[in-house]
């Protein structure tokens, strides 16, 4: 068996404005990834690895909204019948967008969920300090 990861920058699109992002530089622009790109870039790997790990990152990979990443499932679920592949899905978010719709979503499509949070300097260098700590508890209570 072989595995892989992909860590797809979907977007430089973020919410927040931390003061040590090199997004900034680029001006955190809302642009997406196309699902086309995507889709080429996942056989391409599918045809040399039977297990893909996405890993969605940016910016803040949720502004592409829920939409986006149901077609991408759609995407994937197309990939395993093709190529009999194994994908698994990670997302490396702020957490201020969370829901109970994302968790819903989340649940539903096996993702591991990453957050970024700067502890006791989190209101300092990033803001949103509740929103993320709520997210937290959204996605603990949903295990």
């Amino acid at each position: 068996m072989s595995r892989i990861s992909l860590v797809v920058k979907v977007t430089n699109g973020c919410n927040l404005r931390c003061k040590y992002c090199y997004n900034g530089e680029e001006g955190f622009k809302p642009k997406k990834l196309s699902l086309e790109h995507f889709d080429k870039a996942l056989r391409m790997l599918a045809k040399e690895n039977n297990e893909i790990v996405v890993i969605w990152h940016g910016g803040e990979p949720l502004t592409c909204g829920i939409d986006y990443y149901k077609k991408a499932m759609k995407i994937e679920e197309e990939l395993k019948l093709d190529y009999n592949v194994e994908i698994e899905n990670h997302v490396q978010t702020n957490g201020t967008l969370i829901n109970n719709e994302w968790v819903k979503f989340f649940i539903k499509n096996k993702f591991k969920v990453g957050m970024s949070f700067d502890g006791i300097h989190n209101e300092t260098y990033r803001g949103e300090t509740q929103k993320t700590l709520n997210a937290m508890d959204l996605l603990k209570k949903n295990k």
